[in-house]
C-alpha cells in the first residue's frame, strides 16, 4: 500500500524524478490505482522496484543520486546475464562465435532502454538467462527465473509454459512413459515449486483489487493475430525494425526442428511464438516504447537463443559459414541502429520513411492503428474515424493511403486531396470500386506512378 508519505519520501529520494510531485494527483492515474483517500497501489507488482532496492540504498549511505539507481540495476542485470550468456556459448562453440552471438544480443535498442525506469532490462536479462538454462536442461533454475520476470509481466510465462512441456516429455522418454515413480514425482513437485512466485502477483492483486490483474480490462481478442504479426513483422516496433535476417534465420530454425525432429528446439520455438501471442492480447500497442516496442525488446533474448542453438547444430563443424551469417547479421543490425537513430512510439523510422517514400506497397503495415499513430502522431490512434494519408515531407506527394469503404470516408477522402494527372479523381474512384463494404484498405502510390497526388490546402 502507498501513502502520503510515501509520495513525499519518494520526492525526497528522486528529486530528479518527482520533485514537482506532491500528491496522489500530480501523478499518471496509470501508475496508482486508488484504493481510498489515503491509500493507493502500484500498477505494476514492485518487483522490479526490489530488485533496485540495494543499489538505490547503497547510493543513500553514499548521498549520490539515488535517482540513478535504476539505470544502475538494468546494467548490472544486464551485464551479468549476458557474460552468463557468453560463457556457456564459449563452451558449446568457441570464443569467437560467443563474441559474435553476445555483440548480436547487444546490437539494438536495448543500449537505450538502460535510461527508461521501467522493468524490460531486468525482462530482458531474466529471459536471457532462463532460456540459457532451459537449453542446458536446468529445468528448475530456468523456470524460477522466468517465474520472477513473469510477476513483473506475465506473459512471459509463455515460456515457462513450453519449458514445462519440454520437461514432461523428456521425463516420459527417459523413464518409459512412467513419470510416477518417487524420485520422479519429487523432482517435478520442486519444479512446480519454482513456478510459485509467477502467482504471488495475482493473489496480492485479488486480495486488495478484486481481480487477478489489473490490466485484465485491456485484453480483446479482437485484432489479436494483426498485432501478433505486427510484433514480428512491423518496421517501427516489431522484430523486423531491429533485424529481418533474423525472422528469417528464425523461420529457417523453426523448419530445422521440425524437420530434423529437434523436439526441444521445437518447443523452444514455440514458446517464443506463444509469448508473442500472450502480450499480443492487450490492445494497446502503441505507446510506451524506444524505438521497439517493449514487449519485443524482452522476448528478443528468447528469440537469439533460438536461433544459435539451431545454428550450433547446423554448422558445427562449417564454422567459416557460421561466423559469416553472424557478421551479416550484426553488420545489418548495427546499420540499421545507426540509420533509424532514436524514435519515438508516434513516428516512422528513418528506415521505413525510405520505404514508403519510395515503393509504399512493399511497405507492409499490419496493424491499422499504428499506421495512424505514426501518420498523425497521435497517442495510441486505435480509434480510426477518417482516412488516413502517409505523405512524403520532401514533395508533398501522397505515397499511401490507410481507408475504410465507407461512404462517410469516401467523400472525406475526395474532399482532401487532388491531383493534376486525375483532376476528377476517377482512377481513385475506379480502384475503390473494388473494394468490399466496411473494410480497411490500403492504397499504394509509388513514386515512378502515372498519377501522383497530394493532400489540398
Amino acid at each position: 500500500m502507498i501513502t502520503q508519505e510515501d509520495i513525499d519520501k519518494a520526492r525526497e529520494d528522486f528529486p530528479d524524478l518527482y520533485q514537482d510531485v506532491y500528491t496522489y494527483e500530480d501523478l499518471r492515474t496509470s501508475k496508482l490505482l486508488k484504493m481510498d483517500e489515503e491509500h493507493w497501489m502500484s500498477f505494476y507488482f514492485p518487483t522490479y522496484a526490489l530488485l533496485s532496492l540495494p543499489i538505490k540504498l547503497l547510493l543513500q549511505v553514499f548521498q549520490l543520486n539515488q535517482s540513478k539507481a535504476f539505470v544502475i540495476t538494468n546494467v548490472i542485470f544486464n551485464i551479468f546475464a549476458v557474460y552468463y550468456f557468453f560463457t556457456v556459448y564459449k563452451r558449446k562453440s568457441g570464443f569467437f562465435s560467443a563474441s559474435l552471438w553476445t555483440l548480436l544480443l547487444l546490437a539494438n535498442p536495448i543500449l537505450l532502454y538502460y535510461r527508461f525506469i521501467s522493468a524490460e532490462c531486468t525482462l530482458f536479462s531474466l529471459m536471457l538467462m532462463s532460456m540459457v538454462l532451459w537449453s542446458e536442461n536446468k529445468y528448475k533454475k530456468s523456470a524460477l527465473l522466468i517465474s520472477v520476470a513473469s510477476t513483473m509481466n506475465p506473459t512471459a510465462m509463455g515460456v515457462g509454459i513450453f519449458l514445462f512441456i519440454d520437461y514432461a516429455l523428456s521425463y516420459l522418454k527417459d523413464n518409459k512413459g512412467n513419470l510416477f515413480q518417487k524420485n520422479n514425482m519429487l523432482d517435478m513437485f520442486k519444479l512446480i515449486c519454482c513456478y510459485v512466485p509467477s502467482l504471488i502477483p495475482f493473489f496480492v492483486n485479488y486480495h486488495y483489487l478484486g481481480v487477478f490483474y489489473p490490466s485484465s480490462n485491456l485484453a480483446t481478442a479482437e485484432g489479436l493475430f494483426t498485432r501478433f504479426l505486427a510484433y514480428i513483422f512491423d518496421l517501427n516496433l516489431g522484430l523486423a525494425s531491429i533485424s529481418i535476417l533474423l525472422i528469417l534465420l528464425f523461420v529457417a530454425s523453426l523448419i530445422y526442428s521440425i524437420c530434423k525432429k529437434e523436439w526441444k528446439l521445437f518447443i523452444q520455438s514455440g514458446s517464443v511464438l506463444f509469448t508473442i501471442l500472450l502480450f499480443s492480447i492487450t490492445y494497446h500497442i502503441n505507446s510506451g516504447m524506444l524505438n521497439c516496442a517493449r514487449y519485443v525488446m524482452w522476448i528478443f533474448p528468447a528469440f537469439i537463443v533460438v536461433i544459435a542453438n539451431t545454428m550450433n547444430l547446423v554448422f558445427q563443424k562449417r564454422k567459416v559459414i557460421h561466423h559469416a551469417i553472424l557478421l551479416l547479421c550484426i553488420a545489418f543490425q548495427c546499420i540499421l541502429l545507426a540509420y533509424n537513430g532514436f524514435y519515438g512510439p508516434r513516428e516512422f523510422n528513418k528506415f521505413s520513411k525510405l520505404i514508403l517514400n519510395n515503393y509504399p506497397s512493399l511497405y507492409i503495415n499490419v496493424y491499422p492503428s499504428t499506421f495512424n499513430c505514426r501518420v498523425n502522431n497521435i497517442d495510441g490512434a486505435y480509434t480510426i474515424d477518417d482516412v488516413v494519408i502517409y505523405v512524403n515531407e520532401k514533395n508533398g506527394e501522397v505515397r499511401k493511403i490507410l481507408y475504410f469503404n465507407d461512404e462517410r470516408n469516401y467523400d472525406s477522402l475526395l474532399n482532401k486531396i487532388g491531383s493534376s494527372e486525375d483532376e476528377d479523381l476517377s482512377k481513385l474512384k475506379e480502384k475503390i470500386k473494388s473494394f468490399d463494404k466496411r473494410k480497411f484498405y490500403y492504397i499504394n502510390i509509388n513514386k515512378n506512378a502515372e498519377v501522383q497526388y497530394y493532400l489540398k490546402d
